[in-house]
């Protein structure tokens, strides 16, 4: 399985989203492509990864964040971008085959984040999140659903602190909203 993990440049990301814009004309099963390249998602004030909370497929497995070089479930770490076409993608584990979820419809903050079977069902919005370009190489993900991003539910760089959605607003590029996507 071909998978590079490296530091994140400008280029390299932009790369990455090109690379996955081009899966909007390819067939469904590409999502599965044991070959596909993965990335992980890396919180930028902690520098910690985007993880499963633990090994399993189920769907409603929290998602929080855990120390990158976890290298014994190194899989839990490691996401797909599926693009879904207009700027949207699906952020699909390398572990479980599901994808990062909101956990109901809601544009409430702090509504949690965890996996779900990844699904072509008409209003199925929460599966779907779009990475907003800030500055360098950092990103906010935005949720279809709702249109909050992608965040730590505290500022605290400890191994299993929760990921949910709370509202996007313009603070400084290393606040608990905003994330690298890393090779």
């Amino acid at each position: 399985m071909k998978t590079r993990i490296i530091s994140c440049s400008v280029h390299s990301l932009t790369a990455a989203v090109l690379a996955a814009l081009l899966l909007v004309a390819a067939p469904a099963a590409a999502t599965d492509d044991p070959t596909a390249d993965s990335y992980r998602i890396v919180s930028a004030p902690t520098g910690k990864c985007v993880a499963l909370a633990r090994k399993s497929s189920a769907n409603g497995v929290n998602i929080h964040q855990w120390q990158c070089s976890n290298v014994q479930n190194r899989a839990n770490l490691e996401w797909k971008l599926v693009s879904a076409g207009g700027g949207w993608f699906r952020i699909i584990s390398k572990e479980s085959a599901k994808c990062l979820a909101l956990a109901k419809s809601s544009s409430a903050n702090g509504v949690n984040v965890h996996q779900w079977q990844c699904s072509n069902v008409h209003n199925a919005d929460n599966l779907f999140w779009k990475p907003v370009k800030l500055s360098g190489d950092r990103y906010r993900l935005v949720s279809k659903t709702s249109g909050k991003c992608l965040a730590l539910a505290r500022h605290s760089s400890q191994n299993g602190v929760n990921i949910h959605q709370w509202q996007c607003r313009n603070v400084r590029d290393s606040d608990y909203l905003t994330w690298r996507i890393d090779e």
